[in-house]
């Protein structure tokens, strides 16, 4: 599962969003470690309880 996360979120292009169901400290993790990796820039927002959206902003 991890490994699929992973490739999701290189896929991601500018702009392109991804909405997050499950715990949200692993997906920050997730999207820190890509943002150190690729120097992007991530931009998440709340969407209710647990849930949020993440675009990728450059």
């Amino acid at each position: 599962m991890r490994e699929r996360r992973a490739a999701l979120i290189r896929s991601m292009e500018v702009g392109d969003s991804i909405f997050v169901t499950e715990a949200v400290p692993s997906w920050q993790a997730s999207f820190t470690a890509v943002s150190k990796e690729t120097g992007w820039k991530f931009i998440g927002k709340m969407d209710g309880k647990k849930k949020k959206r993440f675009w990728r902003s450059a």
